[in-house]
């Protein structure tokens, strides 16, 4: 009833089975193998959502790092690709942990800006954040709609910069029938409790590219 209450997704159980037994179960089973735990059944489970929900042909054991939230694989995308004095490039207004994010990977935020009415970026201006020290673009989808991944993959492209995408509020969603999350080198997804998919807290990062 607890669980109810809290508006979290009951996991799905037989219809004979207590959901007292289903906890003892889970709860004995975190205690005496939670490495095992998380990588079977986590890492796992993330890899079936990957192949069903977004088309994604992902190796869980090598392409998926299951986190806390998405910001904390936000830093493990930025941590990949980026030493002390690099640059990132973040579209502004943006999320508030992406500038610690990036400080923790030791980092420098070089932002462009979004424009009303459509909350846009000038191409022209994207070009020229990009430096000798850049080494990612943080790309976000918002509110289940991609943002111009064409534009802003081809200037990367000729930077030879990687973009990570911030697809936290993009479950599901297709970039010219292309599921978001494929579209970059990385991507960081959420499992908060007001995601598409929830698991109270969490999220994880994909990528395909191991190098």
């Amino acid at each position: 009833k607890k669980l109810e209450e809290l508006n979290i997704d009951l996991p799905s159980l037989e219809e004979d089975q207590p959901l007292e037994s289903y906890l003892t179960e889970v709860t004995r089973a975190i205690r005496h193998k939670p490495d095992w735990i998380v990588r079977r059944y986590v890492t796992l489970g993330l890899f079936e959502f990957g192949k069903i929900l977004l088309y994604l042909d992902l190796d869980p054991e090598r392409e998926i790092t299951v986190c806390c939230g998405a910001t904390e694989s936000m830093i493990a995308s930025l941590l990949a690709v980026s030493d002390p004095g690099d640059e990132v490039i973040i579209f502004e207004p943006f999320y508030e942990n992406y500038g610690p994010d990036t400080k923790l990977s030791g980092a420098m935020a070089r932002l462009v800006p979004l424009r009303p009415p459509e909350w846009s970026f000038d191409p022209e201006e994207l070009r020229r954040a990009f430096s000798p020290r850049t080494k990612a673009i943080i790309a976000v989808h918002f509110a289940g709609h991609p943002c111009d991944m064409d534009e802003i993959g081809a200037i990367a492209a000729r930077h030879g910069v990687p973009v990570i995408e911030d697809a936290a509020h993009a479950i599901e969603a297709e970039y010219r029938a292309r599921p978001t999350g494929s579209l970059g080198m990385a991507a960081a997804f959420s499992f908060y409790a007001t995601k598409n998919i929830t698991s109270g807290e969490g999220g994880a990062m994909v990528t395909d590219d191991w190098d």
